[in-house]
């Protein structure tokens, strides 16, 4: 997912040409690690609201 919006916002800053693959490689270096530190720091939150809508 995050190479996927990578590679779409790199599209819609830049355009598409050659430097195009190594600008998407680059973006998603910088957005893999924040969205990895964001799922973790989420996580517990989504887990209480899972288990708070699930109960019978």
């Amino acid at each position: 997912m995050a190479f996927i919006m990578s590679a779409f916002l790199v599209v819609f800053n830049t355009g598409v040409d050659s430097g195009w693959p190594l600008r998407t490689l680059r973006a998603y270096a910088l957005a893999w690690p924040l969205a990895f530190v964001s799922l973790l720091s989420i996580r517990p939150l989504v887990l209480k609201l899972v288990a708070w809508t699930t109960q019978a």
